[in-house]
């Protein structure tokens, strides 16, 4: 059974990641328009490359590139343990593209297009306004439901590691910006080729 589609009207302030930062009369708002920035070459989201045994998935955290799973579903059938995968090389390339301002254009093996144009979303006004995304996101998951049409997964993610990088080259702290410490998510993951999974939908929840 096919989910709810991505709402983007309404989630950009409240969560997203760290997609923006508060305005005021002294802080330019990033909700520009995205700026023209080279088209990058079309090309698709690796596949995963773990195969998820039956004692459920692989932690597939990258300290160097700044993204930490703290928490996730263990001891998981193979079918779950591979959509939960999926949905973390889904997060690890939201982060790549919030910590670069490029989204690479689809079709992605771990995500949807509606899933894909959410991600632009949140990269367009950072990308305008010269802002890049830079510390450490660290993300707990955890399992709503699972069968053999659709999972459902919530994510809290920690923002309290994660900082803005100005155009001026100043760097501040996301919560010190006004951000919440923690932004929740829910997902909803259909099955992909084979035997793998891609996000469908992705909704913010709020503070988690």
């Amino acid at each position: 059974m096919r989910r709810v589609r991505v709402v983007v009207v309404g989630a950009l302030g409240v969560a997203l990641l760290v997609g923006c930062s508060p305005s005021g009369p002294d802080q330019r708002e990033v909700t520009a328009p995205p700026a023209a920035t080279p088209t990058p070459a079309a090309t698709a989201t690796p596949t995963p490359t773990s195969s998820p045994a039956a004692s459920g998935a692989s932690d597939l955290s990258d300290p160097e590139l700044g993204i930490v799973f703290t928490d996730f579903p263990r001891d998981q059938d193979e079918q779950t343990a591979a959509a939960v995968e999926a949905y973390m090389l889904f997060e690890i390339e939201f982060w790549k593209a919030l910590t670069t301002n490029v989204v690479p254009p689809g079709p992605w093996a771990v995500a949807s297009d509606e899933a894909i144009a959410w991600i632009q979303a949140q990269v367009g006004p950072n990308s305008a306004n010269g802002t890049v995304v830079a510390g450490q996101l660290s993300t707990a998951i955890t399992l709503v439901s699972a069968d053999a049409a659709s999972v459902v997964l919530d994510s809290c993610h920690d923002l309290t590691g994660v900082a803005f990088v100005r155009s001026d080259g100043s760097t501040e702290n996301a919560v010190a910006a006004g951000q919440d410490a923690t932004s929740g998510a829910r997902l909803f993951l259909v099955p992909s080729a084979g035997s793998s999974w891609k996000v469908d939908t992705y909704e913010v929840t709020g503070p988690c």
